[in-house]
């Protein structure tokens, strides 16, 4: 599974840390949100699968993204 694919977000449990839906909801609300295409290829998970607020975007656009002004990387 994916952090990308609906539902998963919802399951996961942090002790001791707010719900983890409500990190993603202000990370969506406050920028873009990525999905690798080689990793989503690897995985066989398709673009059509990927919860509201992903994109699929190789390297090229991730590049791009970065090269704005403001622009902050969060992977995981």
């Amino acid at each position: 599974m994916s952090l990308g694919e609906p539902g998963l977000i919802e399951t996961l449990r942090l002790e001791h840390s707010p719900p983890l839906a409500e990190l993603w909801e202000t990370i969506v609300s406050a920028g873009r949100v990525y999905a690798c295409s080689q990793c989503l290829l690897r995985r066989g998970i398709g673009a059509e699968t990927l919860r509201p607020g992903v994109t699929q975007a190789g390297a090229a656009a991730l590049v791009a993204s970065l090269a704005e002004e403001g622009a902050v990387a969060l992977e995981f």
